[in-house]
């Protein structure tokens, strides 16, 4: 999935590569009268993509903080709020292989190296189930 600030870029350049400037929000901007109906489509199809990253950020904000980590160069963190001893390690990458990494820990304990933050979050949340889960058994 792509990042709404991602998103905010490709629209902004679409709109140098067609003329468009100045650009108001894509809402209102689908009523210039300077568009044709190709760029009214498109607008549309972008707005559809963008609510859906939009509604993927806010969920993933209401499960997870995120912060750079300051210790380690080109790394952040994603931990979930019930629980700070799952966290998602995020590796920015290098110039010869520019994809980050994610990599699960549990308290300590690594549980997977990913190369999409999505797979990441489904596998801490499903460690995060299965050790409630284990807990409630046990009592």
């Amino acid at each position: 999935m792509i990042s709404t600030n991602k998103l905010i870029d490709i629209y902004n350049a679409w709109g140098e590569k067609n003329d468009l400037h100045p650009m108001s929000d894509p809402r209102d901007m689908k009523h210039d009268a300077r568009l044709n109906k190709k760029e009214v489509s498109w607008i549309d199809k972008f707005l559809k993509v963008f609510e859906k990253a939009d509604k993927i950020e806010q969920s993933i904000s209401k499960l997870f903080y995120y912060r750079e980590n300051v210790k380690i160069e080109n790394s952040s963190e994603y931990i979930l709020k019930s629980n700070v001893k799952y966290v998602i390690d995020v590796r920015k990458g290098t110039d010869r292989d520019p994809r980050p990494s994610y990599r699960v820990d549990i308290d300590g304990m690594s549980f997977g190296l990913f190369v999409n933050v999505y797979d990441a979050m489904r596998e801490l949340l499903k460690q995060h189930k299965n050790k409630i889960h284990d807990i409630n058994r046990k009592v």
